[in-house]
This record gives structure tokens, sequence and C-alpha cells, in this order.
């Protein structure tokens, strides 16, 4: 993993919160009223793992089990910073059609 500096600006974060800021200030005045921005640090993934399950029929219950019961393996893991796991629809069906045929 790679550590990345990220800055964030307490203007940004004012701003996000509804306050008022020197940002906002019509009077023609550059004197900032807020501090230097903050430093913090961050871990990065480089890579990932996409796993695909289709259940057969019938054993989609037993799939979700599997899946909620990886969880806790997956966070006491300190090699995993992140681990998901979600239920897609089922497939719909489409039909191609020329582009000359209007839709």
């Amino acid at each position: 993993m790679r550590t990345i500096k990220v800055f964030l600006l307490t203007a940004a974060l004012v701003v996000a919160t509804g306050a008022t800021s020197a940002m906002a200030d019509t009077t023609g005045s550059s004197k900032s009223t807020q501090p230097h921005p903050k430093m913090e640090t961050m871990k990065m993934t480089h890579m990932g793992l996409f796993v695909r399950l289709d259940a057969k029929p019938g054993k989609e219950a037993a799939l979700e089990k599997f899946l909620k019961d990886a969880l806790p393996l997956a966070q006491a893991e300190t090699g995993t910073p992140v681990w998901c796991g979600f239920r897609r629809k089922p497939a719909t069906h489409s039909e191609a059609k020329p582009a000359s045929v209007p839709i």
C-alpha cells in the first residue's frame, strides 16, 4: 500500500457545514480568516479483486448466508482494508435492433 497525503481545506469544511467563510466575502478583502490547510495521511489500495458468484436455482439463500458469514473473517484480516458483498438483481433480457429501425 502506498501512503498519500491529502490536504483538507478548512474552507471546504466550512462550506459543507453551511457556515460563512472568507471565501464568501464580497467586500474585496483578500485576508483569510481560516487557518492553514490540515494534512492527513491515507492508505491507498493499488489492487483489488472482484469475484462474481452466481447461485444455482434454489441456492440463493445459502449463498447470501455464506457471504454474510464471511464478513467477520474478512474484517479480522489485517491486510484487507475494504471488503464488501452485494447481491445483484436477476439478469434482464434485452433485444438488439438495427440502428435504422426506430425505437
